[in-house]
């Protein structure tokens, strides 16, 4: 039974049937009437089954100049929203674009 609970522990299984088993082990190390062995393998199974529910999360990187660009413009774009909206606007420029002095 210890061999097809540690195949069922270390291997992909149904989370019903990694569940039962894993109810099983706590039963066996709790059993007064099992082997000191026995319950050493159960817990030993049961500490694998901990270590891998608490798997440490995934880093992402951050592109740095790309996410400060993207700061400033959105900045920029509330800036200018903020000025229109206050009607001091006057003449906004558009990026890119040339307004001609006529």
């Amino acid at each position: 039974m210890y061999r097809a609970a540690r195949a069922i522990i270390e291997y992909e299984a149904p989370p019903e049937v990694f569940d039962l088993t894993y109810e099983y082990l706590i039963g066996v190390a709790q059993g007064d009437a099992q082997d000191v062995a026995l319950k050493l393998r159960a817990l030993e199974l049961i500490r694998k089954v901990e270590a891998k529910r608490i798997t440490p999360g995934t880093v992402k990187a951050v592109d740095t100049a790309a996410a400060l660009a993207l700061g400033r413009a959105v900045a920029m774009a509330k800036r200018r929203v903020e000025l229109v909206r206050g009607g001091s606007a006057g003449p906004l420029r558009m990026a890119g674009r040339r307004t001609s002095g006529k």
